[in-house]
């Protein structure tokens, strides 16, 4: 399995470091793929990391819309039958090998936003769509891919890019509108992308999604706290 990650320098050792430390113990057999942004060289930047990777794309930072779209075409990029996208700001707490078997036919599967964001719910007011499109929102934070999906992002990007939605979620509502428009995805069960707060369902988690700021913050604080209890041993 190849599981791929975006980063940017800033976060390399505020989440990368606890990614990789997750996925090493719980896929170990994985290739890891990385989509380096920003900075002034892997190597030059962070000594030693790209070791850490199978296979490392440097690009030069375009903007927030960049890190949505470039996901969508990874296997293009990396040469590869087929690829696992997670969040750098994710903690994967069990092995992900049966999503292949678990997905067989489709080239693409994700797992069910846990709310239904409000930007989306308006938008599809506006258009008057049914519930079949206002009644569930994906998250494009764990993605399974066995195709390039990236056309049919760019697709939806157009449909919305007028819609008003703020640049913060408006990668999201893309993705919901490229998912209602295409055929050919399925939806992996919610315990393959939990989000931080929704504490009832962290037993039997495969991985846990620290979305948003205040997720992020948390996962900084719980590494920290993890970090100065080795250092105390």
């Amino acid at each position: 399995m190849n599981i791929l990650t975006i980063i940017t320098p800033n976060w390399v050792d505020s989440h990368l470091a606890r990614w990789l430390r997750y996925v090493q113990k719980n896929c170990p057999d994985a290739d890891l793929l990385l989509y380096y942004v920003g900075g002034n060289g892997i190597e030059r930047d962070f000594p030693g990391l790209r070791e850490q990777f199978k296979q490392v794309i440097e690009l030069p930072l375009e903007g927030r819309a960049q890190f949505n779209r470039i996901r969508m075409s990874a296997v293009t990029d990396f040469k590869v039958q087929s690829c696992l996208y997670l969040d750098a700001d994710c903690d994967v707490l069990e092995s992900l090998a049966a999503i292949p078997e678990q997905t067989v036919g489709k080239s693409l599967a994700f797992v069910d936003s846990p709310a239904i964001h409000k930007p989306w719910s308006e938008l599809c007011r506006k258009l008057d769509k049914d519930e079949s499109w206002s009644g569930w929102v994906g998250n494009n934070g764990l993605l399974w891919m066995t195709e390039d999906w990236g056309e049919r992002y760019d697709k939806a990007g157009k449909a919305v890019e007028d819609s008003g939605i703020s640049p913060r979620i408006i990668g999201t509502v893309a993705f919901n509108w490229m998912l209602r428009e295409n055929d050919g995805w399925a939806k992996l069960p919610y315990n393959y992308g939990v989000i931080w707060w929704d504490s009832d369902n962290f037993h039997g988690a495969k991985v846990v999604q620290y979305c948003n700021d205040n997720g992020q913050k948390k996962r900084v604080t719980m590494e920290q706290e993890w970090r100065d209890s080795r250092v105390s041993e």
